[in-house]
C-alpha cells in the first residue's frame, strides 16, 4: 500500500494500516463529531488503528490541520505547532501584523525582508503570554474552520499543549487525536489539559476495540496481496525496499 496524500495541510504524507471493518465505527465518529464537536480523542494501543481512523475521518471532513507528535522529539518545545504551520506559511502572511510579528518569533522566515525583524522568544511574562495567544491565532486562522487533526497527541511537549490550550478555547471548533492510554496518563501537562476540556464538556474519550477475528483475517490478506514490489512494515505502510525510514508515518 503505498502512502496516501490526503488533504489536510501538513509536512509529511501519512502511511496507515487499511481500514478493514470500521466503516460502522467511522459512521459513528463522524456523526458525533458534527453533533457534539470538540475534541474525539481515541485511544488504543499500537497497531490498533488509531492513525487510520483519524485519517479517514480527515479525508471526509475536508482542507484541516494536522499536528504530529514523536517521541524522539518530545522535549522539543513548539515542534509539532512550528512543523504544522511552517507547511501552511503563505496563509500565515494573511494574519494581522501584530500576531504576525508574534508567529514570526518561532517562524523567522514569515518576515523574511520586515524592516523591523523578529524579537527574541520571551520565556517569562507579558512577553509569553502574547507569544503562545499568537502561535494560537495562526493555528486557527490556518484551521479556516476545518478539522484538527493532533496526532500521537501523548508525545506533544509542554509548551505546544499550552498553544493548543489557548486555541481550544472559542466555541464551534472540532479536533481528532489519537493517543496511547499509558503514555497519556504519563504525560502530566496532557492531563490537564483534557481535564480542563472534561470540565468544559469538550471532550470525548473512546478506546478503540480490537478486531475480531474474521476481520484481522481479511486484513492479513490484504496486507499479504500489498507487499508485492515492497516490504510491508509493521504499522501495515508497504515501501519499495529503497524507501528510508521517513518515506511513511506508523500508526
Amino acid at each position: 500500500m503505498a502512502c496516501p496524500v490526503s488533504n489536510l495541510r501538513r509536512a509529511a504524507p501519512v502511511c496507515t494500516t487499511p481500514l478493514i471493518g470500521r466503516d460502522a465505527l467511522i459512521a459513528e465518529l463522524e456523526e458525533h463529531l458534527l453533533k457534539q464537536g470538540g475534541l474525539l480523542l481515541l485511544e488504543g494501543e499500537p497497531g490498533s488503528g488509531k492513525t487510520a481512523l483519524a485519517s479517514a475521518l480527515a479525508q471526509r471532513w475536508g482542507p484541516g490541520l494536522r499536528l504530529q507528535g514523536r517521541e524522539e522529539t518530545q522535549a522539543t518545545p513548539f515542534l509539532p505547532v512550528s512543523e504544522a504551520l511552517r507547511g501552511v506559511l503563505p496563509q500565515l502572511a494573511d494574519l494581522p501584523p501584530a500576531w504576525r510579528r508574534e508567529v514570526a518569533r518561532l517562524l523567522p522566515e514569515l518576515e523574511s525582508g520586515d524592516e523591523h525583524g523578529s524579537a527574541a522568544l520571551s520565556e517569562q511574562g507579558e512577553g509569553r503570554a502574547r507569544f503562545l495567544e499568537g502561535l494560537s491565532v495562526a493555528l486557527r486562522h490556518a484551521l479556516g474552520g476545518g478539522l484538527l487533526w493532533l496526532d500521537d497527541l501523548h508525545w506533544f511537549d509542554p509548551s505546544s499543549l499550552e498553544v493548543l490550550g489557548l486555541a481550544l478555547r472559542p466555541e464551534n471548533w472540532r479536533a481528532i487525536a489519537t493517543a496511547r492510554p499509558l503514555e497519556r496518563r504519563q504525560n502530566a501537562p496532557l492531563e490537564q489539559l483534557l481535564s480542563a476540556l472534561e470540565r468544559r464538556q469538550a471532550v470525548s474519550f473512546r478506546e478503540l476495540p480490537p478486531l475480531s477475528e474474521t476481520d484481522l483475517l481479511r486484513l492479513i490478506r490484504v496486507l499479504s496481496s500489498s507487499v508485492s514490489g515492497g516490504y510491508a512494515s509493521p504499522g501495515g505502510c508497504t515501501r519499495p525496499r529503497t524507501a528510508t525510514r521517513s518515506s511513511c508515518w506508523r500508526p
